[in-house]
Parts: structure tokens; C-alpha cells; sequence
């Protein structure tokens, strides 16, 4: 295999995934009112029947194009844009969707 087939087969570091999260097509998705910011109609309406759980921090929903028998999203109430901007102080968040996560695949 030539080096540069095989360069295409490896997978992007951390460093290039938290570029391309942060890249103007995927962080202008949600101003534009794409995928992203049609996800807020779940953190706003937490009535919809796709809301399996929430509470004060996140809001949990059965994906409308599933990829498996069960696939569910956990979306964090906070306003987080991409991984770019994430940081230290969003920990206490993350354990807590980790949590959540944990708690779903028992169910």
C-alpha cells in the first residue's frame, strides 16, 4: 500500500477534529438554522414525544434517523456551539451526560 492510500485509511487526531468541529460550515451550521439548531426545539419543547428524559441540565431524545435499534441523542441544555469551545468548567457537564448515557444503556 503506498503511503499516501495509507494516510487516507488512518483517522484524524484529536487536534484535527477539534479544527474541523470548529470550522465555518459545521460552526455557522446552527446560525443558519441547520441540523444543530433544530435540536433546540428539543431543549426548548421538552413536550415532544421524541423527549425520552430531562431535567435541568440535558434533554434526551430518540434520533427521528436512527442508525440502530436504539439511538438516542443527549443533548446538553447549555449552549455549547462546537468542541472548540469547550473548556475545563464544562467537565461537571460532560460526567454528567456520561451519567445519562450509562444510565440509558442499562434501561
Amino acid at each position: 500500500m503506498e503511503i499516501a492510500e495509507k494516510k487516507k485509511l488512518e483517522k484524524p487526531n484529536m487536534e484535527s477534529q477539534v479544527k474541523m468541529a470548529g470550522n465555518s460550515k459545521a460552526s455557522s451550521a446552527g446560525a443558519r438554522g441547520g441540523w444543530a439548531s433544530a435540536l433546540n426545539e428539543y431543549i426548548d419543547n421538552p413536550s415532544n414525544p421524541l423527549v425520552v428524559y430531562h431535567d435541568d441540565d440535558v434533554v434526551i431524545i430518540q434520533d427521528k434517523f436512527p442508525k440502530a435499534e436504539v439511538h438516542l441523542l443527549i443533548l446538553p441544555k447549555l449552549k455549547i456551539r462546537n468542541f472548540a469551545e469547550l473548556n475545563i468548567s464544562h467537565l461537571p457537564l460532560l460526567n454528567i451526560m456520561k451519567g445519562h448515557s450509562k444510565r440509558m444503556i442499562e434501561k
